[in-house]
């Protein structure tokens, strides 16, 4: 199914890019009075214990999708697509899975081959070389962080969204290689909450085939 594959491409490139890295490679020069407000995000990213909330995803072409995504640092990440796309992604500390629920397919990667391992550690660090910085903007209350990996500039860009007072992710938005551009809006996100453990657990159901 086409729309399955694009999903779990989106996700793929959402997992490398979200592990921005401002090393030597950067494309622009931050200027010192936005140094300390980069510095910030950073913090801000530490601060994030666990993370829910409802997402919209649409592009450019027509696509569009909602979720819902939850978070719990160090180690643990879980998508659920809603109905008609019966997509569960789950990360923990050693894999990426794939769960389609209606197909009953299951996909690991390990998670240490992806920069998703970077971002679900415990400490998030702007100084590691991997990603270029390609744009930074903080203008009218929104700070925009715009990255492309170094090695892969073609795999695309991703842009993070922040309001800055306080500074806070509220989307993203993807550009990827055939210059469609997936936009990914936070909905009714709640910072710091429980998040029972049993969350980041998935089975695909078994089948009564005594009917």
């Amino acid at each position: 199914m086409r729309s399955l594959r694009f999903i779990i491409r989106v996700f793929l490139f959402l997992c490398s890019a979200l592990s921005p890295a401002i090393g030597d490679q950067n494309l622009i020069e931050l200027s010192q009075e936005n140094k300390p407000i980069l510095e910030a995000v950073e913090k801000y990213l530490n601060s994030i214990s666990t993370l829910e909330a409802k997402f919209i995803q649409v592009s450019s072409n027509g696509d569009h999708y909602e979720g819902t995504l939850k978070l719990s640092r160090p180690g643990n990440l879980r998508i659920d697509y809603k109905p008609p796309y019966p997509v569960v992604i789950l990360a923990d500390h050693s894999y990426l899975t794939y769960f389609d629920t209606k197909l009953r397919q299951v996909s690991n990667i390990d998670i240490n081959q992806t920069p998703l391992s970077i971002l679900l550690e415990k400490q998030f660090s702007f100084s590691n070389s991997g990603v270029s910085l390609e744009k930074f903007k903080h203008q009218n209350g929104v700070i925009q962080v715009s990255v492309a990996q170094t090695n892969n500039p073609q795999n695309g860009k991703l842009t993070l969204i922040f309001s800055d007072t306080p500074i806070e992710l509220r989307k993203w938005a993807i550009l990827d290689s055939r210059d469609i551009t997936t936009n990914v809006a936070l909905v009714e996100t709640t910072f710091g909450g429980h998040i029972a453990k049993e969350e980041f657990i998935f089975e695909l159901p078994i089948l009564d085939n005594t009917r």
